[in-house]
């Protein structure tokens, strides 16, 4: 498993960290070899949630982001052609900002309806203070671009309805950028 990050909407990414697998943790490496079917090249071992690890990425650590980017992420699984066996679980993501309470976004005030959607999508928000500028952008599952709207000195409480029925059947993402702070939230077009 690898976690990398772009800072140019996925023309180029570059991992926070070096990759892992199931070596990482003895726990993991001892049960994978615990029940090996040597003749199928595949471990038949079945791993239970008290397994799981929980593991902290520094995403300023490195050479490649720095305080105040906009960082997509993406996990990327690699996998051994010639070797089976039990994969990987992410129970649950939390990326901390800092100094939250600068922001103007409430993200528990946004609401994206309905998911799925057939082609219209609606978005309601609500903002914490005044901004001048707030940029919403679709995205697709690599990152690209695909529709965009910029709204100056919008309302406190903003409703805006999208018609996205020119889209494909897929998973997309809706970010809502203000000043520092961007919100992305993940929506599906299904016809």
């Amino acid at each position: 498993m690898v976690v990398e990050g772009s800072t140019d909407q996925g023309n180029t990414w570059h991992p926070f960290e070096d990759g892992w697998d199931c070596r990482r943790h003895s726990q993991w490496d001892d049960l994978f070899n615990s029940i090996v079917d040597e003749r199928n090249n595949i471990s038949l071992a079945i791993p239970e949630e008290n397994m799981y690890r929980n593991h902290y990425i520094d995403l300023l650590d490195n050479e490649y982001f720095s305080e105040g980017d906009t960082v997509l992420i993406r996990f990327r699984l690699f996998s051994d052609p010639y070797f089976n066996g039990w994969g990987w679980a992410i129970d649950y993501i939390n990326i901390l900002p800092t100094a939250i309470e600068e922001y103007a976004l409430v993200p528990d005030a946004i609401n994206l309806y309905p998911n799925p959607s057939a082609g219209e999508i609606n978005l309601d928000l609500r903002l914490k203070q005044d901004v001048e500028t707030l940029a919403i952008g679709v995205y697709d599952m690599v990152g690209k671009l695909v529709q965009s709207e910029a709204y100056h000195h919008p309302d406190l409480y903003f409703e805006q309805r999208y018609m996205l029925d020119h889209l494909d059947n897929g998973i997309y993402f809706l970010r809502i950028e203000s000043g520092d702070q961007t919100v992305t939230r993940k929506f599906i077009i299904a016809r």
